[in-house]
């Protein structure tokens, strides 16, 4: 089966062009006044429906609901497009987004046959708003669709929506509560949002069933650290986790980066970089990881030439690599090199142009430099291609 989350990356062209499809059979009939309404019709829902992103169509109608003139003008245009012959997916597009689930359930029912995946994922999703996990679950399995889901999670979590990702997660556990790899991800996705009392529920119920998994461990620690303030504790378990004889190398490197980054947080610079240092030299692990990790804690130390030399090796092994370069410029803009330094963070963000969780990022961590000016744009530039991600719209409520 093609990947759903790459079909969904273009599901607006796809309506895009069975708009087309549907203004060239309108075409054919003889009144053109006729054609010419549905063709202003078909103009205003690419711009009220088809532009809207997968996450506004997911959240819908919540999303729209602080768009009042928007909205008002998406119910006009679907009420316009229920007057013609349209697609029983766009109709029920249009039901859902406009607040009505009960209806869209009904057309998207009919657009089965035509669209069988994606009108499986908006089906599945609007039980899921009424709160039947159980039968939307049942609808996503029936098209083998919980691994894309996965994906599109993955994809919602990578831009910073956190919360559409944990919801997601948990209801897919609904079907598979053992599933390890989910629960693990599930506890990340809550370390994410720094909701650490919600990833713990989630640790603890798994070590529960696994009670020797080094990766849930692994990933107590830093909750134990982070999220209840108890470094010295979560050190120690780090290292006994060290000592365990079925340690793989990823797991043992995984370990010398959580460790790394505990001592990095309680101010312990040397140790934390000897820990990123023994991550690097871990067989396996690319050594750019290691180098970037110790230029990132000689940034937070202060200790601006060291960061440099580091970020320069990181910057040799892996000169594409977004989040080096992000470094790299964070390093000047710190080193008083500001022009240089955001030159090399915006031509970073082109190299990955759409990616909203990286625009975020940078602007973070421009504030945290005083650099407020270029945080803010950023944040704004981040709300144009994303504007229902809650840390932009949080962030630009701090901006002049």
């Amino acid at each position: 089966m093609a990947n759903l989350f790459h079909k969904l990356r273009f599901w607006r062209s796809d309506l895009a062009i069975w708009i087309l499809l549907v203004l060239a059979a309108v075409y054919k009939l003889p009144d053109m006044l006729q054609w010419f309404r549905v063709n202003e019709l078909g103009l205003e829902l690419a711009r009220h429906v088809v532009n809207r992103s997968m996450l506004d169509l997911w959240n819908a109608p919540e999303a729209m609901s602080s768009y009042r003139l928007e909205h008002s003008h998406l119910e006009t245009g679907c009420a316009q497009v229920a007057q013609v012959r349209s697609g029983a997916y766009l109709q029920g597009i249009c039901k859902w987004v406009t607040g009505e689930p009960d209806s869209a359930l009904i057309e998207l029912a009919l657009a089965q046959s035509e669209r069988p995946l994606l009108a499986a994922m908006l089906i599945g999703r609007i039980y899921d708003y009424k709160g039947d996990s159980a039968k939307a679950l049942a609808v996503w399995k029936s098209v083998g669709m919980l691994t894309e889901l996965d994906g599109l999670a993955q994809a919602w979590r990578a831009q910073g929506h956190f919360k559409t990702a944990a919801d997601l997660y948990e209801a897919l556990l609904a079907d598979q509560p053992d599933d390890v790899k989910r629960q693990l991800t599930l506890a990340s996705v809550y370390v994410d949002m720094r909701d650490y009392a919600q990833a713990r529920v989630v640790l603890d119920n798994l070590l529960v069933r696994h009670p020797g998994d080094i990766d849930a461990l692994a990933l107590s620690m830093y909750v134990l650290a982070f999220g209840e303030g108890h470094y010295q504790d979560a050190l120690q378990a780090g290292e006994r986790l060290l000592q365990r004889p079925e340690l793989s190398p990823e797991q043992q490197a995984g370990l010398y980066w959580i460790l790394g980054t505990i001592e990095r947080q309680a101010g312990n610079l040397s140790a934390a970089v000897d820990y990123f240092a023994r991550y690097r030299d871990t067989g396996g692990t690319a050594k750019w990881k290691g180098n970037f990790a110790i230029a990132q804690t000689y940034r937070v130390a202060g200790r601006l030439s060291d960061a440099s030399n580091f970020i320069a090796l990181a910057v040799a092994e892996a000169p594409t690599q977004p989040i080096v370069l992000t470094e790299q410029g964070l390093i000047r803009v710190q080193s008083d090199q500001v022009e240089l330094g955001l030159r090399d963070l915006q031509q970073t963000i082109q190299s990955r142009p759409g990616d909203v969780g990286l625009l975020i990022y940078i602007a973070v961590e421009l504030r945290q430099l005083g650099q407020d000016v270029a945080a803010c744009q950023m944040f704004k530039n981040a709300l144009l291609l994303d504007r229902t991600n809650a840390t932009a719209t949080n962030a630009i409520a701090a901006c002049p």
